[in-house]
This record gives structure tokens, C-alpha cells and sequence, in this order.
């Protein structure tokens, strides 16, 4: 039988989304950067930093950064936008929207276990087809649909933190005030979300690593070619596509981005996708990555 010996196990969670954000504006064209800020984001970090015997890495994405810093500076998107509406104000179409959109959530953990949540979802599966589906709901229903696909996602450990706590009570029948309050504590979980970051790294408690700024595949930046070296027989671009700069680039704003948020030389990075190549390997070299 071997002898038993330790592990040494190395867990990095990485945290990204991709760049939603629409060009020239402050709108976001998807809403998951928000939602899962209250899900994921802040969560993990403050429960590893709960462990002294063990460290994490959190590999962190500038992109998304960059998207959470945008709401905090009075970003939105389509399904915020949609959540602000007083309900006795939508149009139809904003209605039809709402009730086609609201439910993207799984419905087995997030939908279900919420009997008003699990209400309206049901009456809309059952009415999907039904051409004056936006009609069958009363405002009172819109509203309580609105708060509800945005209350799913806040995360257990937040949940006896006011107003979440009050409305997760309460369940139903919310005031536009009362909807208006949950949406405003979202930004200010936003908001703690970096900070909580810098103080558990300062501490030494976790480590941060960093992606590529945009999340690009670095091999294909330098040379789309290099994908003949795993696949030779891969169809590719007529057009070959050399532009190791613009991955030199991609590093170096990422380094800058690290420096200025946690006081340090950027060590460690998460090459996107996990994809390397020896040009990348010496760039991310030349950078001072050290893993």
C-alpha cells in the first residue's frame, strides 16, 4: 500500500465576465456582471479569508472590474433599466419583455423555493402562448416580479442585511419604495466588492492574479498559425493574423490596472482559457509574471 503524503493543492476561482458594455455608453448590454456580483462575487473571498490554513487564488479579469466600476459611476442595463419602471407605468412591450426576460434564473434553487417567485413563474409558463399574456398581470404582479428576479440572486450571507431581509419577509406586495431600496443596496454591495479584495490580499489571507486585460486568447493574438502546432489539419482564417503587440499591450495594461488597485507588482496571471505558447510565455516573462 503507499504511503500516505499530503497534497498540495493549488484552487484559483476565477472571476470573469465578458466586456457587455455597449461602445460610447454607460449601458451594459446584459445584466450578469450585476446579478452575479450579488451572488459571487464578494461571497467567496470573505469566506476563504474566514481560514487561516488555507489559501485561495481569486484570478480576477480587468474587463469586468472595469464593468462593476462602470455601475458604481451610474451604469445600467436592459434588465435594471426594465426593474426601475414603476409597474403601473410599463407599456406592453416593456410588460411582454419583463415577463420573458424575468425569469432567467435555475428554476430548481432560485425560482422554486420562493412561493411568489414560483407563482408567477408558473402562471407565465402556463399562459406562454397566450397572445395577451402581458394583460393577465395585474401591476401588483409586475412588481412583485421585479423584485423577486433581482432578490434570487443575492447571496445567503447577505440575506439579513436590510431592506433583504424585510423583503424576503414579506414576500409580496412590494412598494415601489420597497423596490427602489433593494435596487439602491445593490450598487453598495457593488461597491464593497474590490476593497474587500485589496484588504484579504493586503492581509495575506488570499492571492490575486489577473487575466490578460480584454480576456484574448494570447496565442492567437501573436499568431493564429500556432493553432496548426495542436491541430494540424485545423481549418484556418485566409487572412493570418500576427499582432503579438497588441498581447504585449493586453499584459502590460493589465500589470498597470494590478498595481494601481492592490499597491503591488502584478506575479501572478491566468492566461484566458489557459491557452500559452512559447511567445507567450516569454512575454508574460518580460512582464515579470513569476506563475
Amino acid at each position: 500500500m503507499p504511503e500516505n503524503k499530503p497534497v498540495k493543492l493549488a484552487i484559483l476561482w476565477h472571476m470573469h465576465q465578458p466586456n457587455y458594455r455597449e461602445p460610447q455608453s454607460n449601458r451594459l448590454v446584459m445584466p450578469w456582471v450585476r446579478l452575479h456580483a450579488l451572488k459571487d462575487y464578494l461571497d467567496m473571498p470573505l469566506i476563504a479569508g474566514r481560514h487561516d490554513n488555507i489559501r485561495v487564488t481569486f484570478n480576477l479579469v480587468p474587463s469586468l472590474l472595469d464593468q462593476i466600476e462602470l455601475y458604481l459611476n451610474g451604469g445600467t442595463d436592459p434588465h435594471l433599466d426594465l426593474s426601475r419602471i414603476r409597474a403601473e407605468d410599463l407599456s406592453e412591450a416593456q410588460r411582454l419583455e419583463i415577463l420573458n426576460s424575468f425569469f432567467s434564473a435555475n428554476p430548481t434553487t432560485m425560482i422554486r423555493p420562493f412561493q411568489r417567485y414560483r407563482e408567477l413563474y408558473n402562471k407565465a409558463k402556463d399562459n406562454l402562448r397566450d397572445e395577451i399574456l402581458a394583460a393577465l398581470f395585474t401591476s401588483e404582479e409586475m412588481r412583485d416580479l421585479q423584485v423577486w428576479s433581482n432578490l434570487t440572486w443575492v447571496d445567503p450571507m447577505f440575506r439579513k442585511e436590510e431592506p433583504v431581509r424585510s423583503l424576503f419577509a414579506k414576500g409580496r406586495h412590494f412598494t415601489e419604495e420597497e423596490k427602489k431600496s433593494l435596487l439602491d443596496w445593490q450598487i453598495d454591495l457593488m461597491r464593497r466588492i474590490v476593497p474587500a479584495y485589496r484588504d484579504l490580499y493586503q492581509e495575506g489571507k488570499i492571492d490575486i492574479s489577473f487575466t490578460p486585460y480584454y480576456h484574448p486568447i494570447l496565442p492567437l493574438l501573436c499568431d493564429t498559425d500556432i493553432a496548426h502546432e495542436a491541430t494540424p489539419r485545423l481549418k484556418l482564417p485566409k487572412v493570418r493574423f500576427t499582432h503579438p503587440e497588441d498581447a504585449v499591450k493586453q499584459v502590460a495594461m493589465s500589470a498597470e490596472m494590478f498595481k494601481s488597485l492592490f499597491g503591488h507588482d502584478m506575479t501572478g496571471m491566468w492566461p484566458s482559457e489557459g491557452s500559452v505558447s512559447e511567445d507567450v510565455a516569454q512575454i508574460l516573462m518580460d512582464a515579470g509574471v513569476k506563475w
